[in-house]
């Protein structure tokens, strides 16, 4: 194995091995980039000449992700009124539509958003079924229990 080269072994493969070229670049420190090159190029995705454009797309997009991401999470839902629920997965399916949040994200959230509302929904039955049985215990302390 030359400089440059890392080799491992490929799992449940047994003696093949695998050999990563390493880019042919110069960190910024200075020293070798370790990073494994491209499919047919000398380069890293970090150092490909030609991808510069890509990189920087790839930057801008990585920013907004997180801001956009960081807006959902501190959006005040409340989860107690049915429209506040679908005005969150309004706004889920605006943001996995501009790509700016990822689908398993948006199907995560959006779960969490319907069991909460389940979950609001059987406290609300609760609270409903313990008023009917105090109305039927008044009542029968008023008149008398039939049984």
């Amino acid at each position: 194995m030359s400089i440059g080269e890392r080799t491992h072994d490929e799992p449940g493969v047994g003696e093949r091995r695998v050999t990563l070229r390493a880019c042919k670049a110069t960190s910024k420190g200075g020293l070798p980039c370790r990073a494994p090159v491209l499919r047919g190029a000398d380069f890293c995705l970090a150092h490909h000449p030609d991808l510069a454009e890509r990189r920087k797309a790839m930057r801008s997009r990585g920013g907004s992700v997180t801001t956009n991401r960081r807006k959902l999470l501190l959006a005040k839902v409340d989860f107690r009124d049915p429209r506040g629920v679908t005005a969150f997965i309004e706004a889920l399916t605006s943001a996995v539509l501009l790509n700016q949040i990822p689908l398993s994200a948006a199907e995560t959230c959006a779960k969490l958003a319907g069991e909460a509302a389940r979950l609001r929904s059987a406290v609300e039955t609760d609270e409903r079924l313990a008023g009917i049985e105090a109305m039927l215990r008044e009542l029968e302390s008023e008149h008398g229990s039939t049984d």
